[in-house]
């Protein structure tokens, strides 16, 4: 992918036009970063200290893009590109979770039970929009690959999600890929705090009920951490499941 994006780079060299991509390509060759304009200000940090509002928090918070191609000038599918990332669902998710779920986790009150998630959210530095995180395999390592990764700014995995953007349903065997290779990551990475699935439909019975499985073992050990992953008795990540509805992002589960 990388290289067909170094060869469109190459091709529109010196034209003044920038490269025509795919969506794919497109993602594939696009970071975003959390920055603000200015750190003396609202950040995700203070709200989750319990300081500011979502509206000072959106005033001062900037999410900027970097891209392995020439972004000034590119279309992706006939659409400027600008204009293709910033309706996309894969930036839209990420806007949300840098700048609404820590509101939604501290104004319901759930900022303990929701602790590991609740902790990480100001440390999101990098966002991947078509990223893989490095697994032990045996003797090798291979890259587990996810819609959305997001990263510290050690590159270290804090969060990772699959985005499904058709209108059918979320199945057993989506959910459960989900959880497989989110717990591999769980395990090999002590920074992972959350696993996320966003669909535009909603979650079958055999969807939820996976899910529900996963997270079971904080009930039987009466853990207060809400829909948590127990992977070991050190380690787990808090797994959340969203719906998209008229272009905003519901968290279903866990019910806040």
């Amino acid at each position: 992918m990388r290289g067909r994006i170094n060869d469109l780079e190459a091709e529109l060299g010196g034209s003044g036009d920038g490269p025509s991509l795919t969506e794919a390509e497109a993602l594939a060759g696009t970071n975003l970063f959390v920055r603000y304009a200015s750190k003396g200000k609202t950040t995700v940090e203070d709200a989750r200290d319990g300081n500011g509002s979502p509206e000072e928090l959106r005033e001062n918070l900037r999410i900027t893009s970097h891209t392995r191609f020439e972004a000034e000038g590119a279309s992706v599918d006939g659409r400027p590109f600008e204009e293709w990332l910033h309706a996309s669902q894969r930036y839209r998710f990420a806007e949300w979770l840098v700048a609404r779920l820590v509101f939604e986790v501290r104004d319901t009150g759930n900022a303990d039970r929701m602790g590991d998630l609740y902790d990480a959210l100001p440390d999101i530095d990098r966002i991947e929009l078509d990223g893989a995180i490095a697994v032990p395999d045996g003797d090798e390592e291979v890259e587990v690959g996810f819609d959305v990764v997001c990263r510290d700014r050690m590159g270290e995995p804090l969060f990772a999600a699959n985005l499904d953007a058709s209108r059918e349903p979320v199945g057993e065997e989506e959910m459960a890929e989900l959880v497989r290779d989110a717990v591999a990551v769980c395990r090999a990475e002590r920074t992972f705090a959350g696993a996320f699935y966003l669909t535009a439909a909603f979650y079958e019975s055999p969807a939820l009920e996976t899910a529900r499985d996963a997270t079971s073992g904080s009930l039987l050990s009466r853990d207060s951490r809400l829909s948590y992953v127990k992977e070991s008795r050190n380690r787990g990540f808090h797994l959340s499941l969203v719906e998209s509805r008229d272009d905003e992002f519901h968290l279903s589960v866990p019910d806040l």
